[in-house]
C-alpha cells in the first residue's frame, strides 16, 4: 500500500469556516448606534419645532413685569419681561461670539431691581484690534428695560479662567451666573434679559431662537439612517459571501 493511501481524508467539518461572531457583534453594534443617533436627531427636531412655536406665541404676548415671573420663570422663557431699576457699574464681556464670520463679544451688565439683580445682555459688539482690547461703547443710563427672558446653559467643556474677581470689565468664556455672582459679590436672578432690538443701538441684537434649525436636525437624522442602511447592506453582503464559501467547503 502506498504512502498516499495511509493519509486520512479531510473531513468536511475541517474546511467549514467559523461563523464571524465578533464581526457580527461589531457590525450590529455600530448599526444600532447609528439608528439611535438618527432617532435622537428626530427627537431634537421635534423639540426645536416646539420651541419655535412657543417663541412665536410668546412674542405675540404683552410684556410681563419681572415680579410676576419669579416663581415660575422657566415657563416664561422667550417672553418679553420688563423691569425698573438702575444699572450697576460692572461690565462683562462674553468671549468668542461670532456674527456673520466676524469675531466679537456679547456685552452684559447687571441691572438692580426691587426683586433682585438681573443680568442684561446688551448685544453683540465686533472685536477691536489688537485682540486683547475690549470694544468700548457709550454707557447707558436707563431706568426701565424690556428684554426677552433667557435661561443660559453652561457648557461643561468650557473652563473659566478669569478668577480676578471684582475687576471690571471682566472677560468670561460663557454666561456662568455663579462666576458672575463671585465677580459682583452678590447673588443674581437665575435668568438674563436679552434687550430688544433698537435700530439706533451700536449693538447687534438679532437673537438666535435656536442654535440649530429643525431642518438641520432632520438632515443629520437622514445621514445617520443612511449610514445604518449602508452598514447593514455591507454586513449582509459579507454574510452572504461567507455562506457561499462555507457551503462550497462542505461540498468538497
Amino acid at each position: 500500500m502506498s504512502h498516499l493511501e495511509h493519509q486520512p481524508n479531510m473531513s468536511p467539518d475541517k474546511t467549514k469556516r467559523k461563523f464571524p461572531v465578533l464581526a457580527t457583534l461589531v457590525a450590529l453594534g455600530a448599526i444600532v448606534i447609528m439608528l439611535t443617533l438618527g432617532f435622537w436627531q428626530l427627537d431634537r427636531k421635534l423639540e426645536k419645532e416646539g420651541r419655535l412655536e412657543r417663541i412665536a406665541f410668546a412674542q405675540q404676548q404683552a410684556s410681563i413685569g419681572i415680579s410676576d415671573i419669579l416663581d415660575d420663570y422657566m415657563e416664561y422663557q422667550d417672553y418679553s419681561v420688563s423691569a425698573n431699576g438702575e444699572l450697576l457699574d460692572a461690565l462683562f464681556y462674553i468671549d468668542n461670539k461670532l456674527k456673520e464670520g466676524k469675531a466679537g463679544f456679547n456685552a452684559m451688565q447687571p441691572f438692580k431691581t426691587a426683586n433682585g439683580v438681573v443680568l442684561l445682555d446688551l448685544g453683540w459688539l465686533a472685536a477691536t484690534a489688537p485682540r486683547p482690547a475690549l470694544p468700548a461703547f457709550e454707557r447707558f443710563g436707563f431706568k426701565h428695560v424690556e428684554g426677552m427672558l433667557y435661561v443660559p446653559e453652561n457648557n461643561k467643556l468650557i473652563t473659566e479662567t478669569n478668577t480676578n474677581y471684582g475687576s471690571f470689565p471682566a472677560l468670561l468664556q460663557q454666561i456662568d451666573l455663579k462666576q458672575i455672582e463671585q465677580h459682583l459679590g452678590q447673588s443674581v436672578l437665575p435668568f438674563i434679559l436679552r434687550l430688544q432690538d433698537n435700530t439706533s443701538s451700536t449693538f447687534v441684537r438679532d437673537w438666535e431662537a435656536v442654535t440649530m434649525s429643525p431642518e438641520k436636525h432632520l438632515g443629520y437624522a437622514i445621514q445617520w439612517f443612511g449610514l445604518a442602511v449602508a452598514g447593514l447592506t455591507i454586513y449582509l453582503l459579507s454574510l452572504l459571501k461567507w455562506m457561499q464559501v462555507s457551503k462550497s467547503g462542505e461540498t468538497q
